[in-house]
């Protein structure tokens, strides 16, 4: 039994039912749009993903055609063929070119771009700012940080993975991103000169072979600072597109540990030097002349690099 005496009298704290209900409201509703969001950051992720797979596959049948048969010292009128077969394959097919190439290039793009602001959205619910997710020791033993891209040379000495200069300067991009935001530029010049411009004044692109290559690259309007400017793109499009690829598959298909990340740069490494051949060799081509010559210096003069 409880004596008397030591119960005391205390003032009545009131509950309020409205304000208890309302906060429980608002969590609800908030676990609800975190929900949906989450369900269209997954939506996205497979768009981006599936529109990659259709695209590179787009990507591999034309790099063939002028990095690897060239490369590889297989004499030009062979490697003439290869790159005519290749065209005839994603040029013969109906709807080939807008639904493989530029649908699902745009598809990419777009998807890419939305989740990225789903992870805004998502970071934002959860107090998560751009500095402190940021925040990072120089060395990391993670290989799966999205911020260290392929790792750098460090990665290669076994020295641990330093957080990636784009991530570091840029705040919320990573290597990956970044790599697919000078892709995209690069490629639209790149479709601009060989496709764009041949459609505009012929109709069709069947006059481009590998001697307008040779062409674009020695007889700029702009002279020699032109045929610098076009060299530098064709080559530095080829190594944004082989690290974009060959890195975002490994993120697809979460295998992108330190094994795969040096296969990576193997992969990198060999198709530079391909491309660094197959240019070389373009450069030494004679030029073409009489009508041909006359065309591609039409195309090559339309957008005025």
């Amino acid at each position: 039994m409880v004596e008397n005496e030591e119960l005391k009298q205390v003032s009545p704290v009131p509950i309020y039912l409205d304000e208890a209900a309302k906060k429980d409201a608002d969590l609800f509703e908030e676990s609800q749009e975190r929900s949906i969001l989450k369900k269209i950051l997954v939506a996205l992720q497979k768009v981006q993903k599936y529109s990659a797979y259709v695209f590179t596959s787009f990507v591999g049948i034309h790099a063939i055609s002028v990095i690897g048969v060239p490369g590889i010292g297989i004499s030009l009128g062979r490697s003439q063929e290869v790159f005519e077969l290749g065209r005839a394959v994603y040029l013969s097919f109906p709807g080939f070119e807008s639904a493989v190439v530029i649908g699902s290039s745009i598809c990419h793009v777009a998807a890419g771009i939305g989740a990225r602001i789903v992870r805004f959205l998502l970071r934002r619910q959860r107090g998560i700012s751009m500095a402190s997710r940021n925040e990072t020791t120089p060395v990391t033993k993670s290989e799966g940080r999205e911020d260290i891209g392929l790792g750098g040379i460090t990665s290669l000495l076994g020295l641990g993975y330093r957080r990636s200069f784009i991530s570091k300067y840029m705040p919320g991009v990573t290597p990956l991103q970044f790599s697919g935001y000078v892709f995209i530029p690069s490629l639209i010049y790149h479709f601009g000169k060989f496709r764009y411009a041949p459609l505009q004044l012929d109709g069709d692109s069947s006059l481009v072979s590998l001697n307008y290559i040779s062409f674009y690259l020695k007889k700029s309007p702009l002279n020699m600072l032109g045929n610098i400017i076009n060299y530098l793109a064709l080559f530095g499009l080829s190594t944004v597109a082989v690290y974009h690829i060959t890195y975002g598959m490994l993120v697809f298909q979460r295998k992108s540990n330190s094994r795969n990340k040096k296969r990576a740069y193997s992969v990198i490494v060999t198709v530079m030097l391909l491309t660094y051949i197959s240019l070389s060799r373009f450069r030494k081509m004679a030029l073409a002349e009489g009508f041909m010559g006359k065309s591609f210096a039409q195309y090559a003069t339309y957008i005025g690099i």
